[in-house]
């Protein structure tokens, strides 16, 4: 240790290797609240780390001391004032990283020894814990970084392996009794399904190459199975009974108008030889009769026709 002006003084950490540049010796003031006498932290159980060579189990100040001929600075040297912080273990704050000053975390008071509080970082281990003054410009409150426009470091995203969902256990006072749910309506116009579509269009395809006449068409001379609706088929079959009614009350008429042609024929030749007074008078009736019967008939029957 050298001992310089105003109350300042350099201090070299044993832990350190030796560095010729002087990079292992750091300034204090005598006041610091980050200096402390020999025994501080065995009083407050505090690991402590040694130099090297030595195991930190059984270094023991004395030896060390004895062995290097150095001495002890008197406990009276230091600031042992400890003001009335308030802060407790759990306490969650903003700190500033002493190895990385330029990044302020998100970190917790893992312990308080007076005035000095232990932060650590969440969500790293324990080997990145910091001592810090109760007064350090370095720890802030909740929200500080917010406030002042500077981005906070939160902790690191750990991937954690997902849980099983575990399904629910069954009640067995419920067991047999059917749950109740709305019925989902069909729609009989549209469908969305793409079976539904496929059939659709094959439906209307195979319609319109059926033949034009259904009813007088025979289904074996048919090239493709056609499909009719239900409405269509019942007015197929309908025209068709009726057009076979017709069709048989018009040839009855026929038969009943020509069995009577064919009895009037009759009866005018068993009345010709009555009427006629020789053979000449009996042919010209009988041929008369002849054509007239035939004149009658085809009256008639061109009458029918007409009709």
């Amino acid at each position: 240790m050298d001992v310089l002006r105003c109350g300042y003084i350099m201090i070299r950490i044993d832990t350190y290797d030796s560095d010729a540049t002087g990079a292992d010796w750091f300034c204090y003031h005598v006041k610091s609240p980050c200096i402390f006498p020999v025994g501080f932290c065995e009083k407050h159980g505090i690991p402590l780390t040694p130099p090297k060579a030595y195991d930190q189990d059984t270094f023991v100040w004395s030896e060390y001391l004895r062995e290097t001929n150095n001495q002890a600075a008197d406990p009276s040297l230091f600031n042992n004032y400890v003001p009335l912080h308030g802060f407790v273990a759990g306490m969650k704050i903003e700190a500033a990283d002493l190895m990385d000053p330029r990044l302020v975390c998100v970190a917790t008071i893992a312990k308080v020894v007076g005035r000095i509080l232990k932060v650590h970082f969440d969500g790293w281990e324990d080997e990145y814990d910091q001592w810090l003054d109760c007064e350090s410009p370095d720890i802030y409150p909740v929200g500080w970084c917010q406030s002042v426009g500077h981005k906070l470091e939160g902790p690191p995203i750990v991937n954690r392996p997902s849980l099983p969902v575990k399904s629910p256990k069954a009640n067995p006072l419920l067991a047999g009794v059917k749950k109740r749910g709305r019925k989902k309506k069909k729609d009989a116009k549209t469908s969305t399904s793409p079976s539904s579509n496929k059939f659709l269009r094959s439906s209307t395809e195979e319609t319109q190459t059926a033949p034009a006449d259904v009813a007088t068409t025979p289904a074996a001379s048919w090239t493709t199975p056609t499909v009719l609706s239900t409405m269509s088929l019942a007015s197929t079959t309908t025209t068709d009974v009726k057009e076979e009614a017709k069709d048989e009350e018009q040839e009855g008429a026929l038969e009943v108008k020509r069995e009577k042609t064919g009895e009037m024929e009759e009866d005018e030749e068993e009345e010709g030889p009555e009427s006629g007074s020789g053979e000449r008078g009996g042919s010209e009736s009988s041929g008369s009769g002849r054509y007239g019967a035939g004149r009658s008939a085809d009256r008639t029957e061109s009458h029918f026709l007409c009709e």
